[in-house]
């Protein structure tokens, strides 16, 4: 059984009385008096030491940095000593903390009063979100665009099934029909993008070959020379980077390193939430899904990446295994 994983948007439209109680809860004279307490224990099985007042109330909040779970706030540095960036649960909204000052796309929402430092700052945002932000947020979204990305499946399995013989194969004159990746990849595109939701329902979009040189951050993280098959992604916000897809052709698999290698660093160090490596042709079979996951085991990847067959043109890809470590498991 599937777990469903519940949209932030979807979790603000549903919970919308209680986010109006939480502004007013919320505020910054609320933390003030909480972070009085010491040592503070509010998570079960933790309690942070840490001499700071306001970074221990953090911590004990379930807070982090940037490498903590997306589902909880985050703050983080964007070079040296800052500016910061304050992230909210889930991405559903970013906040730049220049010194004294707040801003929140780029328009200054809070600035420091006599006596008070960059804490006292930082806990605005929160204030700032659920007192205003996360209501309008919650009404302003259509319902449909809360779970955009929950029939991406779908969307794979019909926009696969629907590419035609002349594109899953290549006819060439005087010889056999070949298997060509560029060829496939472009169809899938179309037939992907004829299935996409609406821009004003989901903010997600397909992308086909983007070319990540000079990207500063990917950089960084040492994935700027890489150029996928597809991204499903929100431009501009790496909170958002949701699939990443390679595709390779059933006869071509002494390439599968450098697919592999590619999947597992967009998931781990460029944070994306899928990772789905799609094999297309008459060689798509149990087999070639085990050649991979050796590979795999090889390369000690432990990022679950997902192996997609294709065996037959008209036929639906489908979800073979799930590469978890040093096994896969089938029919994940």
């Amino acid at each position: 059984m599937t777990e469903r994983r519940i949209g932030w948007k979807e979790e603000f439209r549903s919970n919308a009385v209680l986010i109006g109680a939480l502004g007013s809860y919320l505020s910054a004279p609320f933390f003030a008096l909480l972070r009085e307490e010491k040592p503070m224990k509010l998570r079960t099985g933790y309690q942070s030491r840490d001499e700071q007042p306001d970074q221990r109330l953090w911590k004990n909040l379930g807070y982090g940095g940037k490498t903590a779970s997306h589902e909880t706030w985050r703050y983080w540095p964007q070079a040296g000593t800052g500016p910061w960036t304050i992230a909210a649960p889930l991405g559903a909204a970013e906040y730049l903390q220049d010194g004294l000052r707040l801003f929140y796309r780029d328009e200054l929402i809070y600035e420091a009063k006599e006596g008070e430092g960059q804490w006292d700052v930082t806990w605005q945002a929160l204030a700032h979100f659920y007192g205003d932000l996360a209501r309008k947020l919650a009404r302003d979204v259509p319902m449909s665009a809360r779970t955009c990305m929950d029939n991406l499946d779908d969307i794979l399995r019909e926009a696969t099934a629907a590419v035609d013989l002349s594109y899953f194969t290549l006819d060439i004159a005087g010889g056999e029909a070949v298997f060509r990746e560029r060829v496939y990849c472009y169809e899938l595109y179309h037939q992907m993008r004829q299935l996409w939701p609406p821009k004003d329902e989901c903010r997600f979009l397909l992308s086909g070959e983007v070319d990540k040189s000079g990207h500063m951050l990917l950089q960084e993280l040492g994935a700027d020379g890489t150029k996928p098959d597809l991204l499903v992604h929100r431009p501009g916000y790496m909170e958002d980077n949701f699939a990443i897809i390679e595709v390779k052709h059933s006869t071509a698999l002494e390439g599968v390193r450098k697919d592999l290698k590619t999947l597992d660093l967009f998931m781990r160090k460029v944070e994306y939430k899928r990772a789905i490596y799609l094999i297309y042709g008459g060689l798509a079979t149990e087999k070639a899904a085990a050649k991979i996951a050796a590979e795999a085991k090889e390369l000690t990847i432990t990022t679950p990446i997902e192996v997609w067959l294709q065996p037959e043109c008209g036929k639906p890809a489908t979800l073979f295994s799930k590469l978890a470590g040093p096994h896969d498991v089938a029919g994940a």
